[in-house]
C-alpha cells in the first residue's frame, strides 16, 4: 500500500538487492541495443509486443493504484474461445483518472516501447476502446464505457497516442464491433488478416484482395499450426480454400493430407497478399503441429514452446537452411 515507512525501511533493507537488479537491467538494455543496432544494419526491424493486461503483482500496478484499479476483474465477454467468456482476474484501466494526468503513464509505456521495438504489437486493441470487467455488482460482467460513441471516441484517442513517431500494428481479433477497424482504418494504422479468418461466410477472401494497410498471418500464437488446422477442417473448408487462393490452382484442395505442396500453397498465398505486412510463424514455416497455447485452458504445454535449435546453431541445421532457402524464394516471387 506504498506506506512512507513500510517504503523507507524497504529501501534500507533491500538496497542492495535493488542496485543488483538495476545493474542486470542496465545490462540487458546495453545488450539489446546493440542487438538492435546489428539488425538494423542488415536491414531487419524487430517487432515486439505490448500486452494489454498488466500483473497484479508487476511494479506498474504497485505504483499506480489509482490508474490500474483492483476493484473489478478484467477479462473478456463470450466468444469462439469460450462461451462464457474469460475471467483473467487482473487490473482494469482507470481511463477517465488517466485522462487527467495527461496520460503521462500510459505515454511513458508507449515511448519505452518505441524505444525498443521498431515495431510494435498492441495487444487486445479493442481493450483501448471498451473493457469488459466483473465484480460483485455485476458478475456476468459489463463493458467500460459502456456506450459505442464514448467506446469509438476512447479508443481514437488511445491510438492516436500509441502512433505518435513510432510503428504499430493493432491486433483487432476476435470478437471486435465494426467501429474497431473503422476507427483504425481512418488512423492508417494496420490490423491483423489471419488468412483461416478472412472469409464471409463459406467463401474465403482472396489474400491479393486483403486492405494494402493489414498484416496478413496464416496464424497467430492462440491458433492451432498450419497443418494442425489443415488436417482437422473439413473437406468442404479445405475445397473453399482452394477455390479462393490462386495458388492451389491445379489441386485436390479437399484432401486433409498436408503435403509439402499444400504447405508452400498455403505459405504462397501469405507471403502473395496484398497487405504491406506479412509475419509467418515458425511452426508454419517449419510444418509443425506444437501450438504455443490453447486459449481458456491452464497446463504445461502453454507458453512452453521452443524452438528446437539454439541459435548460434541454426544456420547448420540441413532443415532450417532448406527452409530458409525457400523461403526467401517464395519471398522474391511475391516481390516482397
Amino acid at each position: 500500500d506504498r506506506h512512507p515507512a513500510a517504503l523507507d525501511e524497504a529501501r534500507r533493507t533491500l538496497a542492495r538487492e535493488v542496485r543488483f537488479h538495476a545493474w542486470l537491467q542496465w545490462l540487458c538494455a546495453e545488450q539489446w541495443a546493440a542487438v538492435r543496432a546489428h539488425a538494423r544494419s542488415l536491414g531487419v526491424l524487430l517487432c515486439g509486443d505490448e500486452p494489454f493486461i498488466i500483473g497484479q503483482d508487476s511494479a506498474d500496478c504497485w505504483a499506480n493504484p489509482t490508474l490500474l484499479r483492483r476493484d473489478a476483474r478484467l477479462g473478456v465477454p463470450p466468444d469462439d474461445f469460450s462461451a462464457t467468456g474469460q475471467d483473467w482476474g487482473l487490473p482494469y484501466f482507470d481511463f477517465p483518472a488517466l485522462s487527467a494526468t495527461g496520460n503521462a503513464w500510459l505515454r511513458a509505456r508507449a515511448a519505452h516501447a518505441a524505444a525498443t521495438y521498431d515495431v510494435r504489437r498492441i495487444d487486445h486493441a479493442v481493450g483501448y476502446f471498451r473493457q469488459y470487467i466483473r465484480d460483485a455488482a455485476t458478475p456476468d460482467g459489463r463493458f467500460v464505457p459502456a456506450d459505442e460513441p464514448a467506446q469509438r471516441a476512447l479508443g481514437e484517442a488511445n491510438f492516436r497516442l500509441f502512433s505518435e513517431g513510432a510503428g504499430i500494428v493493432a491486433e483487432d481479433l476476435g470478437v471486435i464491433p465494426p467501429f474497431v477497424r473503422e476507427v483504425l482504418g481512418q488512423l492508417h494504422l494496420p490490423g491483423y488478416c489471419v488468412m483461416r479468418w478472412e472469409r464471409d461466410g463459406g467463401t474465403y477472401r482472396d489474400p491479393r484482395a486483403y486492405p494494402a494497410v493489414s498484416l496478413a498471418t496464416t496464424g497467430t500464437h492462440d491458433t492451432e499450426t498450419l497443418a494442425g488446422w489443415w488436417e482437422a477442417e473439413t473437406p468442404h473448408t479445405r475445397a473453399a480454400v482452394a477455390a479462393a487462393y490462386p495458388e492451389f490452382q491445379g489441386m485436390d484442395g479437399a484432401d486433409a493430407t498436408f503435403t509439402p505442396r499444400v504447405h508452400g500453397a498455403l505459405v504462397a498465398a501469405a507471403l502473395n497478399s496484398t497487405s504491406d505486412l506479412c509475419i509467418l510463424p515458425w511452426q508454419d514455416v517449419f510444418a509443425r503441429r506444437e501450438r504455443v497455447n490453447l486459449p481458456g485452458t491452464t497446463g504445461p504445454s502453454n507458453w512452453s514452446y521452443r524452438v528446437e535449435w539454439d541459435m548460434d546453431v541454426l544456420a547448420d541445421q540441413p532443415e532450417a537452411a532448406a527452409r530458409a532457402a525457400w523461403l526467401r524464394r517464395l519471398t522474391q516471387e511475391a516481390g516482397r
